[in-house]
């Protein structure tokens, strides 16, 4: 079914609009499990699938609405009909933005290539509508300006996906001479792909589309990622730009703690011992400690049960903080949490969202200072995983592979190193050495499930009722020659951080 309205002429202002239609889809909420706008690119005249594969994303069934419209892009928008015959598409030539508002309540699906304004584009982004348009009109955002702000902080997650951050080339243009942008991606679109954005994710249809990166500080080789069917997430890529721009690696070397404790643990059920630890260091009854449990997905539980065990085990006060947004981690109220905190705990979860949250805020530079101060740092699973410098299984979109570009890099309170969790009971020792091949200057820990180290200056005590593995080129040789040799300790055994050599060992 269709309605039709007079054809127009496109509007001089249709790509000022469209960009703002990009703008807001693109910096809709970024949780990975939030539901929002999705964004298709394709340039309709040199890929007829893409209209049908924007029909059928919307679905059979649902309502869509074009505004403003050429004969060409209409013909193949009535030509779904066919296939998806209880599909419902009104054509008007333009819509008054409080009339396109009140049509958006019963609307799944908008195709637009007609001005209007941006309260009008904010509206239909908020109540996260597909939202189609041709690709010509994308080349048109390479010009704009980015947001310029007054400070060095990094950028938060927010920004990291905001249009501005990048550059489409597409079609013709695809094999251009450009001058180098390292502010930006570049994205190109070629004939025959159709890109699609949601959220913080990337995809492709059809041909693939390619992603450039600028070469990293000191080298002169760029590199391509290709995005097709496999989602990519955009923060990574963006993460990746700024990494290879500003030259952020993990350090060379382990420095001893100068003051305070860590406390890393494998994840699973904790016992006493490891939980009892960490309260008498934070302590005892007058520890007074803060857990921030935002590993995990939205929403998160209102009662942790390690907030009850700090409790029974004798802690004098636990604070939960779920905040995440960098407006709430910098509040006041919050940074008083930190400032008065003699312990921090990181809960599980996936440890990018700890990055997230709290990457070059001001919430980070409190947490290090809880630790000069003599505090303790403390977490399981992914709150052990952050609290090293070279961030193992960073990935938003899973956690198997244990390097993931654009999340590599950890919270450093344990400088020099990469820790993984679930050390045996996942089987994880081959990608710890595949990762100490790739960065032989990283020392790599495995934790086991109930098992903890604990840090104090240079050593590293083990705790719990499993094993830890410390894997590095720097350790006595091993007769694998293609993996680093790999210590293996248990509780009560003591390793020393800094000249890598276990100060003693648990009699048998």
């Amino acid at each position: 079914m269709y309605t039709d309205t007079k054809n127009t002429k496109l509007s001089p202002q249709t790509k000022t609009f469209l960009f703002t239609l990009l703008a807001f889809t693109i910096s809709l909420p970024l949780r990975a499990d939030t539901s929002s706008g999705t964004l298709s690119i394709a340039n309709v005249s040199k890929n007829s699938g893409a209209v049908k594969q924007f029909c059928e994303s919307v679905g059979d069934g649902k309502q869509i609405l074009v505004v403003g419209n050429d004969d060409a892009t209409a013909l193949q928008f009535r030509r779904q009909l066919a296939t998806l015959p209880d599909l419902s598409i009104t054509f008007v030539p333009k819509c008054e933005r409080n009339e396109l508002i009140e049509q958006a309540k019963s609307l799944d699906g908008v195709w637009l290539s007609n001005e209007t304004d941006g309260e009008t584009v904010s509206a239909l982004a908020d109540r996260g509508l597909f939202v189609g348009c041709d690709s010509a009109v994308a080349e048109s955002l390479c010009s704009r300006t980015d947001h310029q702000r007054s400070d060095d902080r990094v950028p938060s997650v927010e920004e990291f996906c905001l249009l501005s951050r990048i550059r489409f080339i597409l079609g013709d243009g695809l094999n251009e001479g450009r001058e180098s942008d390292s502010s930006r991606l570049i994205i190109k679109v070629p004939d025959g792909a159709q890109l699609f954005v949601s959220g913080r994710r990337l995809w492709s249809l059809g041909v693939p589309c390619l992603v450039e990166l600028p070469a990293a500080e000191g080298s002169d080789t760029t590199e391509s990622i290709s995005i097709g069917k496999q989602k990519v997430d955009l923060v990574a890529l963006q993460r990746q730009l700024r990494n290879r721009t500003v030259g952020q690696r993990p350090t060379s070397e382990v420095r001893p703690l100068t003051a305070g404790a860590l406390l890393l643990a494998g994840g699973g059920q904790l016992p006493d011992s490891v939980v009892r630890c960490f309260v008498e260091l934070a302590g005892s009854d007058e520890a007074n400690i803060v857990v921030l449990p935002t590993a995990v997905s939205d929403p998160i539980p209102e009662e942790q049960w390690i907030a009850k065990r700090f409790l029974a085990i004798g802690a004098g006060s636990v604070t939960v903080l779920p905040e995440r947004k960098r407006a709430d981690v910098e509040s006041d109220k919050f940074l008083a949490a930190m400032n008065e905190a003699t312990a921090i705990w990181f809960g599980g979860g996936r440890q990018w969202r700890f990055v997230d949250a709290y990457e070059g805020t001001k919430a980070l530079d409190a947490m290090h200072a809880v630790l000069s101060r003599g505090g303790v740092i403390g977490g399981s699973s992914a709150g052990a995983s952050i609290q090293a410098d070279y961030l193992a299984r960073g990935n938003p979109l899973g956690n198997r592979n244990i390097m993931a570009k654009g999340y590599e890099r950890g919270f450093a309170f344990l400088s020099g190193t990469a820790v993984d969790q679930h050390f045996t009971k996942r089987g994880r020792i081959g990608e710890m050495q595949e990762l100490v091949r790739a960065h032989p200057e990283v020392l790599g820990i495995g934790i086991d499930e109930q098992t903890a180290i604990v840090v104090q200056g240079a050593n590293a005590r083990v705790v719990g009722q499993g094993n830890v593995f410390f894997i590095s080129p720097r350790l006595a040789a091993s007769s694998d020659q293609d993996n680093a040799p790999v210590v293996k300790l248990e509780a009560g055994d003591i390793f020393n951080l800094v000249e890598f050599v276990v100060e003693s060992v648990t009699p048998p």
